[in-house]
């Protein structure tokens, strides 16, 4: 007889959003005292399985049985891009006569339940003790991910979801949340970790798959392996999408120069005394722990930060503010962001939102000629979305969105292909195959590749050279080159 205290039973539950089935047959107990693991490719349904067991989501069939004042808390993208778009309502800053309303700070997030002592004391395990009285909407991804993981604990609840936990973190910040898993479980009454990473779940107790909308518990990781169709798929041979010509010239071996840059919000210094050159060519990995500015260097190089306005920024042979538009520098770049991802909050289809790269818009507002269309379509098939072409780009889960925008970023064959953590929310097999194909396309395409990545399993052999972000003796970080 078991006596550990159930928490929850969920059982034969289907769950049927829009007519259609998602989840179906779910069948799963969770015990005080639980380390579940759960893993799934992209589009398996982790995110709704995660939302449902944290009793986000109402089941359409089957019972869901929980203990009395049952309290849970979930981390996951989901979640994360609920609080911006709250904090993006309520920002006041249009009325504030040229101030920039904060919004809501980390500190607030944290919440006031809990002791001023367990806030310090979770905020230094996980490095964010510095950042507490900043505006969420300020936090890099790592930074954001690891603030809710430490107002996730400070809650205490009966069951702590973590929806791929390490997604966004740094090296350090990934060794240091697997250390303290076994402090972690001693807060909670249980934790369930849903990845689709097999290696995130290698101190699981009970393992489940979760395939097709169904879940199903088992022995051990090699057995989920081999029941997981865990390939990576076949690689293209580019029959139909068209190549750069080999003997092309470029007008400037020099494509970015950056001379004694620096970049800072209010008072605080991100960058300081950036100085380095990129040539054609060259493939470029950028590292830096979370909050050193990666993404910021990188808005100074793709158009979208004002803040290169005045300083020595050379991109594409022209000094940034010497009469070129914003548009024109795009006209040369593919990129691949999360924050690029969190703005493609659209309804369109997936065809349209390929063919929206060439005309570097979020959705597709201007008539494409048939030669782009087709070449769109092509590259889709080299991908193997032809199925998703019809579908609602926001109907899609994370992980496929972030294929959809890798493929847009390079349909227009830019000159430099910008990949800011590609794999950032894609399961084993897709990152995999991502990598591969990046590389094939930039050897065929001779594009030059600026790749923003922690994950030290996605590395790309096609690297290189490696500009690291390290901490500038004045404060901020500075460029060092290997």
């Amino acid at each position: 007889m078991n006596k550990r205290k159930n928490l929850l039973r969920i059982s034969d539950a289907d769950l049927i959003i829009k007519r259609k089935e998602k989840l179906k047959g779910i069948t799963l107990e969770i015990f005080r005292g639980d380390y579940i693991g759960i893993y799934g490719l992209n589009g398996s349904g982790k995110s709704l399985l995660s939302a449902l067991i944290a009793g986000g989501l109402k089941i359409s069939s089957g019972s869901r049985d929980e203990a009395d004042g049952l309290q849970t808390e979930v981390v996951s993208s989901t979640e994360r891009k609920k609080m911006l778009e709250e904090d993006r309502h309520n920002d006041d800053s249009e009325f504030m006569e040229g101030r920039v309303d904060p919004g809501r700070s980390v500190r607030d997030i944290l919440g006031t339940d809990s002791s001023d002592g367990e806030i310090k004391r979770w905020s230094k395990s996980f490095g964010i003790e510095h950042i507490l009285e900043r505006g969420i909407r300020f936090l890099s991804t790592g930074e954001f991910r690891k603030m809710m993981i430490v107002r996730s604990i400070l809650a205490k609840p009966d069951i702590l979801v973590l929806d791929d936990p390490y997604t966004g973190l740094d090296i350090e910040t990934r060794g240091l949340l697997e250390e303290r898993l076994d402090e972690i479980r001693g807060e909670v009454g249980s934790l369930v970790l849903v990845s689709g990473r097999l290696d995130d779940l290698n101190s699981a107790h009970r393992l489940f798959l979760l395939q097709d909308g169904s879940i199903s518990e088992h022995p051990d990781l090699g057995t989920i392996r081999k029941e997981s169709m865990y390939d990576t798929p076949e690689m293209p041979v580019f029959e139909n999408a068209e190549g750069a010509d080999k003997n092309s010239s470029q007008s400037e071996t020099e494509l970015i120069r950056l001379t004694g840059v620096g970049m800072s919000y209010y008072d605080e210094k991100i960058l300081n005394d950036i100085n380095w050159t990129v040539k054609s060519g060259e493939h470029w990995q950028i590292t830096g722990p979370n909050g050193s500015g990666k993404s910021s260097l990188l808005s100074l190089i793709n158009g979208d930060s004002p803040k290169a306005y005045g300083q020595e920024i050379y991109l594409f042979g022209r000094k940034r503010g010497s009469g070129e538009t914003v548009w024109e520098i795009k006209q040369n770049i593919g990129l691949v962001s999360g924050s690029l991802q969190r703005q493609h909050r659209i309804s369109q289809n997936v065809l349209s939102v390929v063919i929206s790269g060439f005309f570097d818009s979020i959705g597709l507002y201007d008539k494409p000629d048939p030669v782009q269309i087709d070449k769109a379509r092509d590259w889709c098939a080299e991908f193997g979305i032809m199925q998703l072409l019809d579908k609602p780009f926001d109907s899609l889960s994370e992980g496929m969105k972030r294929s959809v925008l890798i493929i847009r970023a390079i349909v227009k064959k830019p000159r430099l292909l910008i990949l800011d953590e590609p794999c950032q929310g894609l399961d084993d097999v897709n990152s995999g195959f991502v990598i591969k194909m990046t590389e094939r396309v930039i050897e065929r395409d001779h594009s030059t590749l600026l790749y923003v990545s922690h994950d030290p399993m996605y590395r790309m052999h096609a690297i290189d050279n490696v500009m690291s972000l390290v901490p500038h003796y004045e404060g901020g970080y500075t460029a060092e080159i290997s």
